[in-house]
């Protein structure tokens, strides 16, 4: 009975500590790797402030929007109080970002913004080096708030297309695009 009641009381004074050690790894990578901030639902959620693995990414200042939504510059301009949006039927919509250069990335966070449901039901990223021919990367589902984008390796590329496949529960909005 004793040696089962110090095996309880053992179990139950490591374990929290492991699960506080696991927590404190898990946020330290995340808050590091710039993917979560712990803002509100009033700021950004994603905070791009250059994380653990260093980017090839031109500065966002030189980075050109185009495309179907309504102020597609909206979404690249650091403001995620703007947004590029879409109105009526937007499937087949796309918004193109010409990072001016090629440069190596594989993440794409696309922020919604005040609007937490305007995230479409499929996006296509495709990405093309001329501005010409594009070729699709992934296609992911959007979500609620901030949508994302884990390419499966890291990509060289100038442009990077975001095309709606299937459309979610209201208008496309795009308050604030990153890629890293």
């Amino acid at each position: 009975m004793r040696k089962l009641i110090t095996k309880h009381r053992l179990r139950v004074f490591h374990q929290p500590r492991w699960r506080d050690a696991l927590r404190w790894w898990a946020w330290t990578c995340l808050l590091g790797a710039g993917v979560v901030t712990g803002c509100g639902p009033s700021g950004p959620i994603y905070r791009d402030a250059g994380g653990i693995i260093p980017s090839s990414v031109t500065p966002k200042a030189n980075w050109v929007a185009s495309g179907d939504p309504q102020r597609p510059a909206a979404a690249i301009d650091g403001d995620v109080t703007t947004a590029a949006a879409t109105t009526g039927s937007y499937v087949g919509q796309a918004l193109t970002i010409d990072l001016t250069k090629a440069c190596l990335f594989q993440m794409v966070v696309v922020e919604h913004g005040s609007q937490e449901q305007g995230f479409a039901g499929s996006v296509e990223v495709a990405v093309s080096t001329d501005g010409q021919s594009f070729q699709t990367e992934y296609t992911v589902p959007g979500t609620r708030r901030v949508t994302i984008i884990c390419l499966p390796q890291p990509t060289l590329a100038r442009y990077i297309r975001l095309r709606v496949l299937r459309p979610g529960p209201a208008p496309w909005h795009l308050a604030e695009i990153y890629i890293r």
